[in-house]
């Protein structure tokens, strides 16, 4: 069972978790488990991304590596550390195992971010996977605006 903080906070603004958020976690952790009791890495991909070009096997030579980025704008990418990446078993142990001690207080990007900081690669390889989004649409994770924090 994971330990979601009451209220979530997101760069200026804070609410609590939405159900789908919740479910986002839920699904990357049966994906870690998996991954960790593997003796090779695994990629693990989310639902809404599209595999843009071959995997560069460069990856090989890290332990985490973010795949995916957004499109902001037609000229702007930025990664979506979550979206898709590779994941060796040792890393992908020591993340699920933090997340399912840790209190949890922000999207699952954040923590999949901070794992390639300290142990891989979040941009370098981020051109491979992209983000599906329909405008007109939105997404199918409820990000609700939150309150906007003082400072």
């Amino acid at each position: 069972m994971l330990n979601f903080s009451e209220v979530k906070t997101s760069g200026k603004y804070q609410r609590p978790f939405s159900q789908t958020e919740k479910a986002v976690f839920y699904s990357h952790i049966v994906a870690l488990n998996n991954a960790r009791k593997k003796v090779s890495p695994s990629i693990i991909v989310e639902h809404d991304a599209q595999l843009l070009s071959s995997i560069d096997p460069k990856v090989l030579d890290y332990n985490i590596v973010a795949l995916g980025h957004s499109l902001v704008s037609k000229n702007t990418k930025v990664t979506t550390p979550a979206l898709a990446y590779f994941i060796t078993p040792h890393i992908a142990d020591l993340l699920y195992k933090y997340l399912l001690r840790t209190n949890i207080k922000s999207n699952l990007d954040a923590y999949v971010m901070n794992y390639m900081m300290k142990y891989g690669e979040y941009e370098k390889f981020n051109h491979h996977v992209l983000h599906l989004k329909d405008v007109s649409l939105g997404t199918t994770i409820d990000h609700p605006k939150g309150e906007k924090l003082n400072g």
